[in-house]
């Protein structure tokens, strides 16, 4: 993400995995406590309990918020390179933040280079999970129908 007058626009290159240069905001630990105010409303159909953190049941550290944006982006900028290395610093990425979907698409994607097969599936049947549940725009309306 830019972030205006923190960021200077013309380092960043069409070319570059995002979120390139910039570290991915912090908002999943805030939006994870603005899902525990909402599960104080009542539930009626107008207004469910968002699916996000398992139905707003968890909660995510501000600390562990922290620890997954630095673990994910040690990969996208590659300090973590080699492919066991990879897997495992996704890998603890996930489990410190199970609730990011883009660490668990890169997975897939590494598992699948070294023919993790059901390991791929389940980081993918995951992402796709999550995406659907955060409403995100990475997934289609074709896959919102089915």
């Amino acid at each position: 993400m830019i972030t205006p007058h923190h960021d200077i626009p013309e380092l960043h290159h069409a070319n570059t995995i995002l979120p390139g240069i910039s570290k991915p905001g912090l908002l999943m630990s805030y939006l994870s406590q603005l899902c525990q105010v909402a599960k104080t409303y009542e539930t009626v159909e107008s207004n469910p309990i968002p699916p996000v953190f398992d139905n707003c049941t968890h909660v995510l550290t501000v600390d562990n918020d922290v620890a997954a944006r630095d673990l994910y982006r040690s990969i996208i900028s590659k300090d973590v390179t080699g492919l066991q290395d990879i897997v495992e610093t996704l890998t603890k990425c996930r489990d410190t933040n199970p609730w990011a979907f883009e660490s668990l698409v890169i997975l897939a994607q590494k598992l699948l280079e070294m023919s993790d097969f059901e390991g791929a599936l389940q980081a993918s049947s995951r992402a796709l999970e999550l995406q659907l549940e955060w409403g995100t725009l990475w997934v289609s309306s074709r896959d919102m129908k089915e």
